[in-house]
């Protein structure tokens, strides 16, 4: 969208708007629907205009008439402004509104002009803002301007005073976009069982760079190959060193936690037989301690065919052979659902030579698990319902999850414990009842874990 206006307003209220603390502020009407890119009052000695940096715009979306009878304390509460600063403001000559704005915010900043008064000016030019996320989500906005039309003090919880702070991370970062889906999840002030999966996964790049599909110069195709890959464990959870830059004669990749992880990655239709020698060496020359320690993991990532002579050299030196299918499945899964890939479990199936299989078995396994976690939302959302019930004690939970046809049966142990961690504040699918201070073993539904 275009944007032609700037609109400078006074240091405080600027600060409430764009911290999400307040929605609505006491200034001149102007009609509904019209945005300006939002710049706060900065005076200086020469008491000239000079140039802000801006990320934010403001959409105008209601306005109310205020007049002196209608100050009163309630107003006073839900603006955060003292009665006589109300009342000030309203003495003035000025036709002044309670005017709602919605804030949104863009990237790349832009530089405009802010004033030392109030007031609107013309951008230089037109600014075309792409892919605005606003400030604060469609329901809780729609909530804090019901709020402030029926006088009611805002009073925002800390999680969703940590929502909004993290919308501003979610412009141009993936992972703030996903804990930001995770805690509009778990506020339930959204439908959030979709999760934001970056597009560098959905285009599936480890793939088409692995194998070289875009039929780039072999050089760029083996940097570019690194990159995505690298990307990718670092989406998992591992820790990149960052100073080995691959290419002639340097190591691909080498991953410091959970564990060691060094590693070689091919890109094209073939994996050099001396690949597995040339993983040997480099690691053996450059971090040789950890090369050799307990619990290290030597990676090999290409989509070629290994020959039976790479294979051999492969086992005898302990080193895994994955195709990037593999790796993208497990990015996959781990974007669908946030932290199921258990890097230490993990570690288990990246055994010697050629496995794809291992890897496979391993995404069973998880599938398995979230399913069988799945069905137990279930069958406490239903039977609450069904019968009508705030909660349910876990006796209760087990004999109806027992007679449910279930996927897997489970000891009463078992259940307590996919209980416990299904209503954990970083999963919240259920809830626990909490009785004189502590947690007790009655459950609640809060939201389906889709499969």
């Amino acid at each position: 969208m275009y944007i032609e206006l700037s609109l400078t307003v006074e240091k405080t209220d600027y600060e409430k708007l764009i911290s999400g603390e307040n929605i609505a502020i006491l200034f001149r009407p102007f009609p509904v629907g019209r945005k300006f890119i939002l710049a706060p009052i900065i005076n200086n000695e020469y008491g000239e205009n000079t140039e802000f940096l801006s990320n934010n715009f403001v959409e105008v979306v209601g306005k109310e008439i205020i007049t002196q009878d209608k100050i009163n304390i309630d107003l006073s509460n839900v603006l955060n402004i003292s009665l006589e600063n109300l009342r000030e403001k309203l003495s003035k000559p000025e036709n002044i509104h309670l005017m709602y704005f919605r804030v949104y915010l863009f990237e790349p900043q832009i530089q405009v002009i802010t004033q030392t008064q109030t007031g609107f000016l013309p951008l230089p030019k037109s600014i075309l803002t792409k892919d605005p996320v606003p400030l604060i989500n469609d329901q809780l906005f729609l909530k804090r301007r019901e709020q402030i039309k029926n006088r009611q003090t805002l009073n925002l919880s800390e999680l969703e005073i940590l929502q909004i702070a993290v919308n501003k991370l979610s412009l141009d970062n993936s992972k703030g976009k996903l804990l930001n889906e995770h805690i509009k999840a778990f506020l339930k002030i959204e439908s959030s069982n979709q999760q934001i999966i970056p597009d560098w996964i959905k285009k599936q790049d480890i793939i088409t760079l692995g194998e070289n599909s875009k039929k780039l110069i072999a050089i760029h195709a083996g940097t570019k190959f690194e990159d995505v890959t690298k990307k990718a464990l670092e989406f998992l959870g591992f820790t990149i060193d960052y100073s080995h830059k691959g290419g002639a004669g340097g190591l691909d990749l080498l991953c410091l936690k959970p564990y060691p992880l060094f590693g070689e990655c091919k890109a094209g239709k073939s994996i050099p037989n001396n690949t597995a020698v040339q993983l040997l060496n480099l690691g053996m020359i450059r971090e040789n301690y950890l090369f050799n320690a307990s619990g290290t993991v030597r990676l090999i990532i290409g989509s070629g065919k290994p020959t039976s002579q790479l294979l051999d050299s492969a086992k005898a030196n302990n080193m895994s052979i994955i195709h990037p299918t593999s790796l993208q499945k497990l990015v996959e899964l781990h974007a669908t659902y946030q932290g199921c890939i258990d890097l230490i479990e993990l570690r288990k199936y990246l055994v010697s030579g050629q496995n794809e299989t291992a890897i496979d078995n391993y995404i069973e396994k998880v599938v398995a698990e979230i399913n069988l976690r799945s069905q137990v939302v279930q069958t406490v959302k239903n039977f609450l319902q069904n019968n009508g019930l705030e909660s349910a004690d876990i006796n209760v939970l087990f004999g109806v999850y027992a007679g449910s046809n279930p996927i897997r049966k489970l000891k009463p142990e078992e259940l307590k414990e996919i209980l416990i961690e299904l209503s954990s504040p970083l999963a919240g699918y259920l809830g626990r009842v909490e009785e004189g201070g502590k947690k007790c073993d009655r459950f609640y539904y809060l939201r389906d874990l889709p499969i």
